[in-house]
């Protein structure tokens, strides 16, 4: 019984222990390079960009993330590396040392799993469907749409999908 039990423990143990392998599971990123008309790097935008959900119907419905989204791009410190009140600093920091996308000009949002997904509940479980996203400038009163972001420009952040040096930012031209 008592080899019964110990071997209970270990398999408790190890099931729990693996199932998560790092702080950003679920979590994906999304980067922009703002430059001007000549190509030269905005580092200080004086307009808002936003990431804004598009096209879902059922937005009300989602779990954890109700209605159309709409997220205020901001600074790297701000939304990547200081995310969760500093809880991610240590594990971000290592893993953005060799990233271009540290650089002046750069804004990002992070979608946790009920951003980058709408979760809606079937019995005791969640049906995903994938959002969709424009990113738009809002200038004095006015948003214009700046680009819609394909699937390939979102990029997951868990550890198991490679080193975030394969992030790439979305460049776009500020007027």
């Amino acid at each position: 019984m008592k080899k019964f039990l110990l071997c209970l423990l270990i398999s408790i143990y190890t099931t729990t222990s693996f199932a998560q392998h790092c702080p950003f599971d679920g979590s994906h990123l999304i980067v922009i390079k703002l430059v001007d008309k000549n190509g030269n790097v905005i580092a200080t935008p004086k307009d808002t960009i936003y990431l804004v959900e598009v096209g879902n119907p059922i937005a009300d419905s989602c779990k954890f993330n109700e209605g159309l989204l709409r997220l205020k791009f901001g600074s790297m410190n701000d939304k990547l590396i200081n995310r969760h009140d500093g809880a991610w600093v240590s594990w971000a920091e290592e893993r953005v040392k060799d990233c271009s996308f540290m650089q002046p000009g750069h804004l990002a949002v992070v979608l946790g799993q009920a951003g980058y997904n709408c979760m809606i509940p079937v019995n005791n479980d969640y049906r995903y469907i994938k959002r969709k996203f424009e990113i738009r400038l809002k200038r004095n009163q006015e948003e214009k749409i700046l680009t819609t972001v394909a699937d390939e420009d979102i990029y997951s952040l868990c550890t198991g999908s490679g080193s975030w040096t394969r992030i790439k930012p979305l460049e776009l031209k500020i007027e």
